[in-house]
């Protein structure tokens, strides 16, 4: 239910904003993309409609997010959506197959362990071409745990409500304590939570080493700062030079 409700509304908690601009810009010579967690479908539109060359797979693992993007993408031909779990992608297409691929919007810590993670970065080397571009975006989780971070910034507008909590289970677990208000025709408040694998930079970097990426840039937002360890976003683009 909780997920059901957020994806009409996904739009106005995560708007799109600076993102298509840096996916364009990291990804100017590459064709054939692949957005992982691609949520109600806006982001992977906002790039195809910066160049009429791309091709953008969307997958996700959420029926209800999918039903969204494919209507949200339903008029570009350049876009096309699929229901599928990130640990799948190794399975379901061939190697050398995509330019580039960005898994954004802190989905790659829904997976279990620095194990499944890698697993699935591998699996992202695997079905990329040689200097092809991995874009990864999370929240700052050394910050987090360092200062114990348990609630997110508020998410406020005349839309939405959207309040995020974390609960810390041990050093390699947390609880994430969702809170959606839709503000249309009421105010209908839902929840939900999910556990979460807070990974640090030093081993998400050395996850990205594992599996076959080098030339490792760190930012800190989608305007492209440079990384800052005081800030509560993470990106790092990364280039594959090994096949896995």
């Amino acid at each position: 239910m909780f997920y059901k409700n957020l994806a009409p509304v996904y739009q106005y908690v995560f708007p799109v904003m600076e993102k298509g601009n840096f996916l364009f810009n990291h990804f100017k010579n590459n064709k054939v993309i692949l957005d992982v967690g691609c949520s109600d479908g806006r982001v992977a539109l906002a790039l195809a409609e910066k160049d009429l060359n791309y091709e953008i797979i969307g997958i996700d693992l959420s029926q209800d997010l999918i039903e969204v993007a494919k209507e949200v993408t339903k008029n570009n031909s350049h876009v096309s959506i699929r229901n599928m779990n990130m640990l799948d992608v190794g399975q379901d297409y061939s190697t050398n197959y995509f330019d580039g691929i960005y898994c954004i919007g802190n989905t790659i810590v829904h997976l279990n362990d620095e194990k499944e993670i890698t697993e699935a970065l591998t699996s992202f080397n695997r079905v990329m071409k040689v200097d092809g571009r991995l874009i990864i975006q999370i929240l700052n989780y050394d910050l987090i745990l360092r200062d114990q971070i348990k609630e997110l910034p508020l998410i406020d507008n005349e839309n939405v409500r959207f309040e995020r909590e974390y609960n810390f289970i041990d050093a390699q677990h947390m609880q994430f304590n969702a809170s959606l208000t839709l503000k249309k025709d009421g105010e209908q408040r839902l929840t939900a939570n999910t556990m979460l694998y807070p990974i640090t930079k030093d081993s998400l970097e050395r996850c990205l080493q594992i599996s076959g990426f080098e030339d490792l840039i760190w930012y800190s937002d989608f305007k492209a700062s440079n990384y800052d360890p005081e800030k509560l976003t993470l990106i790092v683009v990364a280039t594959k030079k090994v096949s896995k």
